[in-house]
């Protein structure tokens, strides 16, 4: 098992949002009761985007006053794939997350950058940028982490068994979000940097959009069983593109090998 990079292209107008949930979900609420089932479907655990970016640098996507016209640029989120960094950004390390596999399920750990080679991280070779904004911790929703942030959220939680990427466009829901996170049993989250327009994606695909809206995010990465180890970028239409489809197809027809289990 390992890290994939997903690549799709920003503002893709053919590319609509979609949805997990129930459609007869209260107003106001979530259902991520299927995403064990989406992942399943696309022989993958989770994606979640690698939004990282900023207009200081014209590397950004941003919208400028009054015609709102928008920029596509390249994502600066660093992704390490066996201790390697292969992002886009080389020399920007920061604070991590640090993921890796075993039989058991997925471990995950929050790793500031003075430490990503200490010892006890070795175990973690992959790793993606992370914020130092705490959401949840030891079980208890924490709040002193999103005072400062706009109404919009996006939060990474994670257990031994699941990598779970949420958004709401409502201050009232963080404790709701809190409560989905527990359900899979996570115990700590962090605010992803994917900012208020966040989705998430499974082989370069968006599958989530709770609020039905959403800026197009070009950049993913999500732990994948079965296909061959290395980086591919899939950009729609491209010849590559159509070899990593049948690359997933084939890997669909094999059982599925990453051991979650639906939450209780």
């Amino acid at each position: 098992m390992h890290l994939q990079v997903l690549a799709q292209l920003n503002g893709d107008p053919n590319k609509q949002p979609g949805t997990i949930g129930d459609p007869n979900k209260q107003p106001g609420t979530m259902n991520l009761r299927t995403l064990q089932t989406l992942g399943d479907m696309n022989n993958a655990i989770v994606a979640i985007n690698g939004y990282y970016w900023g207009p200081e640098d014209e590397k950004g996507y941003w919208c400028s006053m009054p015609t709102f016209k928008c920029k596509e640029g390249t994502p600066t989120t660093p992704v390490f794939l066996d201790g390697l960094n292969v992002g886009p950004s080389p020399n920007d390390k920061e604070v991590l997350m640090g993921f890796t596999v075993d039989d058991s399920g997925i471990q995950a750990k929050r790793i500031p950058n003075n430490e990503l080679f200490n010892p006890e991280n070795r175990p973690y070779r992959q790793w993606m940028y992370g914020s130092e904004k705490t959401v949840m911790r030891d079980g208890v929703f924490d709040s002193s982490g999103t005072d400062d942030q706009p109404t919009k959220l996006s939060i990474l939680g994670y257990s031994d068994r699941y990598i779970i990427f949420l958004i709401s466009e409502s201050d009232s829901l963080r404790k709701e979000l809190a409560s989905t996170l527990s359900a899979f049993g996570t115990t700590d989250a962090v605010l992803n940097d994917g900012g208020p327009s966040a989705e998430l994606y499974i082989h370069g695909k968006p599958v989530i959009d709770p609020m039905g809206f959403s800026r197009k995010i070009a950049y993913g990465i999500g732990l994948v069983p079965g296909l061959p180890k290395g980086i591919t970028v899939r950009v729609p239409g491209s010849t590559n593109a159509e070899e990593h489809r049948q690359e997933l197809e084939n890997a669909r027809e094999q059982p599925p090998r990453h051991g979650l289990r639906p939450p209780n």
